[in-house]
């Protein structure tokens, strides 16, 4: 067996990666570490009830128009459309509203909005197409 020397467990070298990333925190890594696990459950939560309650309210305007798309690869559409609506109402509005503050924290350019907007907007109308 090859003899590598007396290198430090996993554990210990868990615990430098943790204390090299939040260097220069000093006692506040603790509460910087905690809030970003806190904004991760965020946007988790966000993700899931907010993107559920967007299909249901997708597929209730198909349904008026008559149009089924459950069980079908417009569903899928619908489903990866609600995903830029998302991350555009994070970046823009619920981002600066988190436990986790950065001075980074910017919003969409105009732009970037609008290409990603329209983008949703697009497959969403092109979802009935797909059955």
């Amino acid at each position: 067996m090859l003899y590598l020397g007396n290198y430090p467990s996993r554990k210990v070298l868990s615990r430098l990666l943790i204390a090299a990333f939040f260097y220069g925190y000093g006692k506040k890594a603790g509460e910087m570490m905690l809030r970003v696990i806190l904004e991760l459950f965020r946007i988790i939560t966000i993700i899931l009830v907010i993107g559920m309650i967007m299909g249901f309210i997708i597929n209730s305007i198909y349904a008026i128009f008559g149009i089924t798309v459950e069980n079908t690869a417009g569903g899928w559409i619908v489903g990866m459309a609600i995903f830029p609506l998302l991350y555009v109402l994070y970046k823009n509005r619920l981002q600066f509203s988190g436990f986790y503050k950065n001075a980074g924290q910017v919003k969409l350019s105009n732009r970037t909005t609008t290409i990603l907007l329209c983008f949703s907007v697009l497959m969403l109308t092109v979802a009935p197409l797909f059955r």
